[in-house]
């Protein structure tokens, strides 16, 4: 993985899908901690089968439960389809920039794909820790990938906003 600095139109494009997305409050579910005999009965009652675990991209099962365990991912039923199982998972996307007008640039996520063409991932960002707010995910993000660089947030502009996406990751 990469990051480079892209002109405007290049990186709004990864950001103006989030600005049309519905506000949220800040904070998550609480999460419980569930044994894996509780994880893989809410499973099967939710009709997911424990044998797509591990097969493709999805995650092993034993990796799954360890998320949902220590809180880095949460399940809860989906209002808007029966008896739905989904995962949630806290990501923090940053929006950094330099530069004004004409000249100003966006820090995005880039890395190689087969062949070796660029491929633009987007934002940086970072699944946010059980015990960590919005601003430690981001100081940690700068820590890692800027090497501690020193950069002023504007804590006054905030978005928080709520994004339904399959995760090839996960199989329900």
């Amino acid at each position: 993985v990469r990051y480079e600095w892209a002109p405007p139109a290049q990186a709004n494009k990864h950001v103006k899908p989030l600005r049309n997305l519905p506000l949220l409050e800040e904070g998550g579910a609480s999460s419980l901690v569930l044994s894996e005999a509780e994880v893989k009965k809410l499973l099967k009652d939710h009709n997911i089968s424990l044998a797509k675990f591990g097969k493709g991209r999805a995650k092993p099962f034993k990796d799954f439960l360890q998320e949902v365990q220590t809180g880095r991912a949460t399940l809860q039923l989906d209002a808007s389809q029966h008896k739905r199982l989904v995962q949630v998972v806290d990501v923090v996307l940053l929006r950094i920039s330099t530069g004004c007008a004409k000249e100003m640039r966006y820090l995005i996520q880039t890395n190689l794909a087969e062949g070796g063409k660029q491929n633009i991932c987007g934002l940086p960002g970072q699944n946010r820790l059980p015990h960590e707010s919005a601003a430690q995910t981001a100081s940690r993000l700068c820590k890692e990938i800027m090497n501690d660089c020193k950069i002023k947030f504007n804590w006054n502009k905030l978005e928080y906003f709520e994004e339904e996406e399959a995760s090839e990751w996960y199989p329900g």
